[in-house]
């Protein structure tokens, strides 16, 4: 097997850092194969419990393994008087698919810099934690995955677990934030660190924020997260990125 020419592999395997469960991160797209509209070609990285489907992990609560404290993993809806999971990702698709195809041992195992390294000679970007948070996987990890990679996105809402958040992170992920009054608390924990978050309006965006240039006033897409390249976190010297709501 000509280990340059793989899409998808498996780049690491062990125990979540938040609970100690089995998680595995899977790399896919690195033939650049990615048909995400907003991201663009991108490579992908999926963290996702390795010994239960995703869904199964979903319905029992387990998900918590790789989605910690992320409030869209459960969110209160006081009309419905329920809780609620709103992630943008359906685990039905992609992370099903993930699963599906690590349990029939389809995928080859490969050393995050062995991924790397390939990222690079195709010229292709990653995305980290496509479904999962990047910090439940160690520091370590990603610093040799992305040593190489041309360039990547990133984000972690786990800033505020003083038990086991390693803040070295930021030297590729941004900080996700729910609303601009968490700043200040995120500040006082972690320093000037750069952070992402959704805005309701484009009058709350502040001076050291700029707006998502993802899409126009208009709605229409014009930037695509590979052209882009601002989600990477503290290690780029550049503002806090906003995406509002409308958009």
């Amino acid at each position: 097997m000509n280990i340059m020419q793989l899409d998808k592999a498996i780049v690491w395997e062990g125990k979540s850092l938040i609970d100690g469960a089995n998680i595995v991160a899977i790399i896919s797209g690195m033939r650049g194969t990615s048909s995400n509209d907003k991201t663009g070609n991108m490579a992908q990285v999926t963290i996702i419990r390795s010994d239960l489907h995703p869904w199964e992990a979903i319905t029992q609560d387990l998900d918590y393994s790789i989605c910690g404290s992320c409030p869209m993993r459960r969110t209160w809806n006081e009309s419905k008087q329920k809780y609620e999971r709103i992630c943008y990702v359906n685990p039905i698709y992609g992370p099903s698919a993930q699963y599906k195809a690590y349990a029939s041992d389809k995928y080859v195992r490969i050393s995050p810099s062995t991924a790397s390294q390939i990222l690079k000679r195709r010229g292709i970007g990653v995305r980290g934690g496509t479904y999962g948070d990047p910090a439940m996987i160690p520091f370590e990890f990603w610093d040799d995955l992305l040593k190489h990679a041309p360039y990547h996105t990133m984000y972690t809402h786990q800033w505020k677990e003083k038990a086991f958040f390693d803040n070295r992170i930021f030297k590729y992920a941004m900080a996700s934030i729910d609303h601009i009054n968490t700043v200040e608390e995120l500040r006082e924990m972690h320093g000037a660190v750069r952070h992402y978050r959704v805005a309701q309006h484009y009058n709350e965006i502040a001076q050291d924020e700029v707006k998502c240039p993802s899409k126009n006033n208009s709605g229409d897409r014009v930037v695509t997260c590979s052209q882009c390249k601002l989600c990477s976190g503290s290690a780029k010297t550049a503002k806090s990125i906003v995406i509002v709501e409308n958009d």
